[in-house]
């Protein structure tokens, strides 16, 4: 998919800043929060469809921006030495030269982190106009598409949420060093023992 999307946005990807990913930020939450309960319900099950599709889109160009960026920065450092094309130079940094495997991943299920990411704002969206779906009552259409969005949100945000707090504790308690005070609060003094 990126290496038919790529082509047409390559111009605007020569940038060293990667945009899409800001431009991923910002659409979702546009799209989502762009419509308000009393808007047809084919037009809000469009704008979270468009919200999906187009943070899968970004998702993919933002990747692949940021591979190119990678590689810019990496080639540069390795053309001030003579030898640059037959050895690698630790002064360069290391740079994963068969990294596809994230690419395919997010090439066949970069929808599944876009629905995540679309879900977040339709869970505030949802909570925004709780008041108004309320008064409107059995005759808000359209329960079950946001439904089916959170379903494939929720497991994606608690391993998110998993993996944030494995971080917050390996960098608050170094887990393998014994001058830690993780360590030694989980130690037993002789006087705790008796």
């Amino acid at each position: 998919m990126e290496n038919l999307i790529y082509p047409v946005f390559k111009y605007l990807t020569d940038v060293p800043v990667n945009f899409w990913f800001w431009c991923l930020l910002l659409v979702a939450p546009a799209l989502v929060l762009a419509a308000n309960p009393e808007t047809s319900f084919k037009i809000r099950l469009l704008r979270l469809i468009l919200a999906i599709g187009f943070t899968y889109v970004l998702i993919n160009l933002s990747l692949h921006t940021s591979r190119q960026i990678e590689w810019k920065i990496y080639e540069e450092c390795q053309s001030q030495f003579d030898d640059a094309s037959l050895n690698h130079h630790k002064e360069c940094g290391e740079i994963n030269i068969a990294d596809g495997a994230s690419s395919i991943f997010y090439a066949f299920f970069g929808w599944i982190p876009a629905t995540a990411y679309v879900g977040l704002w339709e869970l505030i969206w949802l909570a925004k106009h709780r008041k108004k779906i309320r008064e409107i009552g059995k005759n808000y259409e359209g329960k079950w598409f946001s439904l089916i969005i959170f379903i494939i949100s929720i497991p994606v945000w608690l391993y998110v949420l998993a993996i944030i707090i494995m971080f917050s504790y390996i960098f608050t308690c170094h887990l393998y060093s014994s001058s830690d005070k993780c360590y030694h609060s989980h130690q037993v003094s002789p006087e705790q023992k008796n």
